[in-house]
């Protein structure tokens, strides 16, 4: 009974899918500048970076947010057995 729970948890976090999505979030937004960088870009190419990043922002949010609750879930396996 034990094990048939624990691979029904498994079903529902699926750990390479979720590495991957944060891969491809890094991979798309790795030549953004954000934080400190910031202070050495041109005034008209942060704004045009900052079009891009609202961009991506939109684009990733909603799936960010769905990997991020699913590593917040609570395990459904029971750890006392």
């Amino acid at each position: 009974m034990a094990e048939q729970r624990f691979w029904k948890a498994r079903e529902n976090f699926h750990p390479w899918h979720t590495r991957m999505r944060f891969i491809g979030i890094d991979s798309e937004t790795d030549h953004l500048p954000v934080g400190k960088v910031r202070e050495h870009w041109a005034a008209d190419a942060l704004e045009a970076k900052d079009a891009e990043i609202t961009i991506a922002e939109e684009r990733w949010k909603a799936r960010f947010r769905d990997v991020c609750e699913r590593i917040a879930e609570p395990s459904s396996v029971d750890r006392d057995e």
